[in-house]
């Protein structure tokens, strides 16, 4: 366990900190936690948690990254998920034996399509593509402004 004695209160802001500090020195040691905090590593590209950790606190869970830059990893773990609940994850020379895909590969393109879709209407919705977002267009009207502020105190309108 990662907590300090005395603080394992996992809603007191205070302990949560102290145990996250200890979990980064039982990980990484006292000289190199410094070196890898703040650095964004170690979940980015999923994985299987086989220890409690940000997940897997219940046993081991798959995270799946959905960042389009990396489909290929993500194939790569849902299929080492198939393969785990079909029983086939039994692997020969590092090779896994495969399983057909392709229904799973066509309910997560159906998904992706309705996420994109979802995305659009809700960048519809708060006017994100509308030209008052567009950072050229504001600046022309703010322009527009100056000059037509500018010619009025000329001519005295």
């Amino acid at each position: 366990m990662d907590k300090f004695p005395g603080h394992g209160n996992i809603f007191n802001g205070y302990d949560n900190l102290l145990a996250g500090i200890a979990y980064a020195k039982a990980k990484y040691g006292a000289s190199g936690m410094l070196s890898v905090i703040g650095h964004g590593h170690g979940y980015a590209n999923g994985g299987i948690a086989t220890t409690p950790s940000i997940f897997g606190e219940a046993g081991p869970e798959m995270a799946i990254p959905l960042d389009t830059m990396k489909s290929t990893r993500a194939w790569q773990l849902l299929r080492q998920v198939v393969n785990y609940y079909s029983g086939e994850q039994t692997t020969n020379n590092n090779k896994t034996t495969l399983v057909d895909l392709s229904k799973v590969e066509k309910k997560f393109d159906t998904v992706l399509a309705q996420n994109a879709a979802l995305i659009n209407a809700i960048e519809r919705l708060i006017g994100v593509t509308d030209s008052a977002n567009n950072p050229t267009a504001r600046y022309r009207r703010t322009q527009r402004d100056i000059n037509l502020a500018q010619a009025q105190s000329l001519t005295g309108i």
